[in-house]
């Protein structure tokens, strides 16, 4: 279906460019334009922008112009339809692949944010070949997330909705890595609430959070000024 639409959008491009073409050379041959105003005045009947033309047309120029604004806007329309039928089947295609991914993920590891550290815990797990997927909801990281082709939940990593998305149940391992000590408490309670067997490794920057975070039920807490996102995975995969 994507590749048919792709298509569909390269035809719809090809047929402007040659309407383009085809309206430049005979608004040249017709009414004697040069090439700038021949191009000019195609150009703006096709975009039915409403422009003053060049110079008076002839009947003949007339005509060419009402072929041009027709074959112009229904090519326009049609491709534009097309692109954004390809974006939007694009996008359903990948959320109806990533809700497979999702539920076919088993023993799995879930990795709450994707900062700095986020990355080197994800960067490990994919060269250890171990399963895993990352809850984000900033949208700079989500679009990083797509480029890398990384498995992903768009969401607040302490929601239960998202954690039992990411099949909090059936995962072996949660790392709580986002920037805030406060969110990695909620997300440490939250986990275990779901899943009283998950192992949690999380992030901490103060003693303070240190110290709620084995309370809620971090089994280690990690703090990035000490160990990096590789010592926090084999704490984690042990």
């Amino acid at each position: 279906m994507e590749k048919r639409l792709i298509k569909h959008v390269i035809y719809g491009l090809v047929l402007l460019a040659l309407i383009v073409l085809v309206g430049t050379i005979l608004y040249e041959i017709i009414e004697d334009y040069s090439f700038i105003d021949a191009l000019y005045m195609t150009i703006i009947t096709i975009s039915t922008t409403g422009f003053k033309e060049v110079k008076p047309l002839s009947d003949l120029g007339r005509l060419l112009t009402i072929f041009l604004i027709l074959s112009g806007v229904l090519t326009i329309a049609y491709t534009g339809g097309r692109t954004v039928q390809l974006i939007i089947e694009t996008q359903i295609f990948r959320r109806r692949r990533m809700s497979k991914q999702l539920d076919q993920l088993k023993n799995h590891y879930i990795v709450c944010g994707f900062g700095r550290m986020g990355h080197e815990v994800c960067e490990s797990l994919s060269n250890n070949n171990v399963p895993f997927l990352v809850i984000e909801k900033e949208q700079d990281k989500i679009e990083e997330l797509i480029e890398k082709n990384i498995l992903f939940i768009n969401g607040d990593a302490s929601n239960d909705d998202i954690l039992e998305e990411a099949g909090i149940k059936r995962a072996k391992g949660l790392a709580a890595v986002v920037r805030s000590d406060a969110e990695n408490v909620f997300i440490t309670l939250s986990a275990k609430e779901l899943n009283k067997d998950i192992y949690i490794v999380s992030r901490a920057i103060d003693d303070a959070a240190e110290f709620k975070l084995k309370r809620a039920g971090a089994h280690r807490v990690i703090k990035p000024y000490e160990l990096g996102g590789k010592r926090l995975v084999q704490l984690l995969i042990r």
